[in-house]
């Protein structure tokens, strides 16, 4: 009788070390699981802003493209307008 009581505390005590453990991993596992979601938030932020520095970067080089194509027009009416007044202006041969 002795000899079972002495087993039934031992096992009382380790199911007590073992519920102990259980709580804590249950802790360790809820901390872990707000730092993923956490952390997922936060990539998809991260991908959205992404996103929108692509697309930005699209439509400024669509600007650049434009503005380029601008510069090239203007550039030939002034070397035409140059041309022309250089023309008017020059000594005949």
């Amino acid at each position: 009788s002795k000899e079972v009581q002495q087993k039934n505390h031992g096992l009382e005590q380790e199911l007590q070390a073992l519920q102990t453990s259980n709580a804590e991993l249950k802790n360790t596992l809820s901390h872990t699981e707000s730092l993923n979601s956490e952390q997922r938030k936060q990539l998809a932020r991260l991908r959205n802003d992404l996103v929108a520095a692509l697309n930005k970067e699209k439509e400024q080089s669509k600007k650049i493209a434009l503005l380029e194509t601008e510069l090239e027009n203007k550039k030939g009416v002034w070397g035409t307008l140059a041309g022309v007044f250089q023309n008017k202006t020059s000594p005949k041969k």
